[in-house]
């Protein structure tokens, strides 16, 4: 599913990238085993690292900074992370922080990119205010792969507001997606939702990634 052994996830905070991530951790996990890595080290919330016992049930090993569900804010990538990149037994997503700051994470592994290769999926929401259009969307991409020193590989439609989703909602991320993918070449590779809100017709040259709210908060229970 979308590519190499080694898969980044990027996008702006409220993209649902990190629930993205997990889902996409999940079902890989039910074939092959996954490594996880909780590489945000920008926003404090939402994050894997927050949700360890979940991965378990599934099979996914976590692996997060140091100072994951601390207080102290300190970007800190261990050896680790190195060591999970490195296994090669091993399928590896890697959850990245949630903006351009947080893609330079990634160039502290750009070596191991270079040797293995990288698929590396911008996460977008259309209905999030710094990516409501295309031009917010195209400056988003150009910004995040500069600092993560490598190209976006695929994009991630998950055009969403929350639990009121309709697939008319994710046709709409479709369309605005396509017009991205005509001004930078980039295709769109994955695209999620919950599973009442899956269009009828699946996009051509995509999968389809049914969505679980594992980070949902303790309000919409």
């Amino acid at each position: 599913m979308t590519g190499r052994r080694i898969q980044a996830i990027i996008g702006h905070y409220g993209s649902g990238k990190t629930e993205v991530a997990m889902n996409l951790a999940v079902a890989l996990a039910r074939k092959e085993p996954v490594t996880l890595i909780d590489l945000d080290i920008v926003n404090p919330y939402f994050r894997s690292a927050e949700h360890p016992q979940v991965l378990l049930e599934h099979g996914v090993k976590l692996v997060k900074p140091e100072f994951a569900n601390t207080s102290v804010d300190i970007p800190s990538l261990t050896a680790d992370v190195d060591a999970a990149i490195l296994d090669e037994s091993r399928r590896v997503i890697l959850d990245v922080g949630g903006d351009d700051a947080g893609a330079r994470a990634l160039g502290r592994f750009k070596p191991h990119f270079d040797r293995f290769g990288l698929s590396l999926l911008a996460v977008v929401n259309p209905y999030r205010p710094r990516s409501s259009t295309v031009e917010q969307i195209l400056a988003m991409l150009a910004a995040m792969q500069d600092r993560a020193r490598f190209p976006i590989t695929g994009l991630v439609n998950n055009a969403n507001v929350s639990h009121l989703t309709t697939a008319n909602d994710v046709l709409y991320g479709r369309e605005m997606l396509a017009r991205v993918t005509r001004e930078t070449g980039i295709p769109v590779v994955l695209e999620c939702a919950l599973e009442k809100a899956r269009p009828l017709a699946p996009l051509k040259g995509a999968e389809f990634l049914p969505l679980t709210r594992y980070t949902k908060p303790e309000w919409m229970d």
